[in-house]
């Protein structure tokens, strides 16, 4: 990625789009979660959404008619479902 940092976690993870450690999310503790069959990490106070951008993944769904790209819209999505 040009021109955007790149954090390390303690696992050695590599997130490209990570807000700096002044943020609310806690940085120094690690969760793992799946998605798309995917193991991915995120810490405590990511939204699934941040967490996703986090780990590089602009992409999550296409469109039912024509097949197009879907990104992350917005934390309120209504096409979301998650399972815990």
């Amino acid at each position: 990625m040009t021109g955007a940092a790149v954090r390390r976690v303690s696992s050695g993870v590599t997130q490209p789009r990570r807000l700096p450690l002044e943020s609310e999310v806690d940085q120094s503790r690690l969760l793992h979660f799946t998605f798309d069959g995917k193991r991915l990490t995120g810490h405590p106070g990511d939204t699934l959404a941040s967490a996703l951008l986090a780990n590089g993944m602009g992409l999550v769904g296409r469109s039912f008619k024509y097949h197009r790209p879907r990104g992350i819209f917005s934390a309120e999505c209504t096409g979301a479902v998650t399972r815990r």
